[in-house]
């Protein structure tokens, strides 16, 4: 009997894009309330370093800042936040 595969459910954010954020990261976004954490500061500065350069618009960065902020904020206060589990099932 073939195996059946299982296909990744994609999280329902506002940009339409798969969003992962760790379990760290979540809580350090939790505790920064408002402000950035280091992970959000050094995508910040390659968005920065991108529209410098001229791969990508001042507006583009922009947005792509914003989606990723609220994103992680959606995901950080999301009530239905999966935890992720070890083998005995014990949270981590």
């Amino acid at each position: 009997m073939a195996r059946k595969t299982r296909t990744a459910k994609p999280s329902e954010f506002g940009n339409g894009a798969q969003f992962y954020q760790s379990d760290r990261e979540a809580k350090a976004r939790k505790k920064a309330g408002g402000s950035s954490t280091e992970m959000q500061d050094l995508i910040d500065q390659a968005l920065s370093e991108r529209m410098h350069s001229g791969e990508m618009t001042p507006q583009t960065s922009g947005r792509t800042k914003a989606n990723l902020f609220m994103d992680s904020l959606k995901d950080a206060y999301s009530p239905e936040r999966r935890r992720s589990t070890n083998k005995k099932g014990n949270q981590r």
